[in-house]
């Protein structure tokens, strides 16, 4: 992160420079690096990277990082002078957006044919790891909202997406809003209000798609991100589903999903002696006695061996919550969870009712960053009992 010093520092000089709400760093295509007011669109220069097709900008824990031509560069965002990192080792190279979720994974989009691709990136070696197809061919840009919800622009016809970051695949959040090649970047901002541009800057309504101008005269500004990380949501406590659909709790802690399942943002566990994060699930069975009984979760961690998971569930016989299982996160995504056994009965409330906590923690001596990249998956199998 930047330190405090150097932020107000960074602030100070730029309303010196005439910009009082400078808010926004972005990079041209053809490599100048510029500071923004998100309020008006007017700029400063900061510097020349020396590239000539930058196609995107992202601030890692206060470090930028953009791609030039399949070559990851860091970027100096007082100079704006370019140091090669390494080569992307990722279909094509072509990288079209960058963006970090905030808390130690970043995220990449290629164009390839015939659909672009959604990746996680290593920023040391250049190597990304395929997510998935995003269903889409024009994907221009790429940010993260600060609940961990992915967005890009599809120039070609659809305008504002949202990302799957578990499949790569876009949803189009408005089907009659359109495109336009005048959006080329896209940034969140503190108060998670989303701006976009190439030429000018336009303020975007992230349920309708649409754009209104700001204003400024830009210079084809590929990549954006905003000069201060807004915070992430703090530990969510619990929340509620039923047959996976959001019904209370902390509703910042979800972002959509498909088909019964519910997926939760990224959160961070300080340390070992901290209390672990407790989710709570709920389900309703139409059924009082099941034939099958089934919870599982798709998490992963930075370091493998470095978080724990306790599934408990509910047992209505010694009415509290008894352990199932426990698990040790890798840092290869998996399914992880328990299948009930035995009187599956025992599970279900005189209402319907079916409850399982979550645990994670992280273990070992002395953790230091210990940021969790799941609970992204939560999902139920549950079957009607058979008389």
């Amino acid at each position: 992160m930047i330190s405090m010093r150097i932020k107000l520092a960074l602030l100070t000089s730029l309303f010196a420079l005439g910009l009082a709400h400078a808010d926004v760093i972005g990079i041209e295509f053809t490599g100048r690096v510029v500071n923004i007011d998100s309020t008006t669109g007017n700029f400063t220069v900061v510097g020349n990277s020396g590239l000539t097709r930058a196609n995107c900008l992202v601030d890692f824990f206060g470090t930028l990082y953009t791609v030039d031509s399949g070559q990851l560069f860091r970027i100096n965002r007082s100079t704006g002078a370019s140091t090669f990192v390494a080569n992307i080792s990722a279909g094509s190279g072509d990288v079209r957006g960058l963006a970090s979720d905030g808390g130690g994974r970043v995220y990449m989009i290629t164009n390839e044919t015939p659909n672009d691709k959604l990746w996680s990136l290593n920023l040391t070696t250049g190597v990304g790891t395929l997510i998935g197809d995003t269903g889409m061919s024009l994907l221009q840009s790429l940010d993260c909202d600060n609940i961990g919800q992915l967005w890009s622009y599809d120039n070609l016809s659809q305008g504002l997406v949202r990302l799957n970051r578990m499949t790569g695949a876009a949803f189009d959040v408005n089907t009659a809003s359109g495109s336009s090649a005048d959006i080329q970047s896209l940034c969140f901002l503190g108060n998670n209000q989303l701006v976009g541009g190439r030429n000018q800057l336009f303020l975007i309504n992230q349920t309708t798609g649409a754009s209104s101008i700001i204003g400024g005269n830009l210079a084809d500004v590929r990549g954006m991100d905003a000069q201060t990380a807004f915070p992430y949501p703090a530990i969510p406590n619990s929340f509620t589903t039923r047959l996976g659909q959001h019904t209370g709790g902390n509703v910042q802690s979800l972002v959509e999903e498909d088909d019964n399942k519910v997926e939760t943002c990224r959160f961070i566990v300080p340390n070992q002696s901290a209390p672990p994060v407790q989710l709570e699930f709920e389900s309703f069975s139409p059924f009082l006695q099941l034939d099958s009984y089934v919870f599982g979760m798709k998490h992963q961690a930075l370091n493998a061996g470095s978080y724990q998971c306790e599934f408990l569930a509910f047992d209505n016989v010694a009415n509290r919550f008894l352990l199932e299982a426990t698990r040790t996160f890798g840092t290869t995504l998996v399914h992880q969870g328990f299948a009930g056994s035995g009187n599956l009965d025992r599970y279900v409330a005189p209402n319907g009712s079916i409850r399982v906590r979550v645990h994670i923690k992280p273990i070992g001596p002395t953790p230091v960053q210990t940021w969790c990249h799941g609970v992204d998956q939560v999902y139920w199998t549950l079957l009607p009992h058979i008389n």
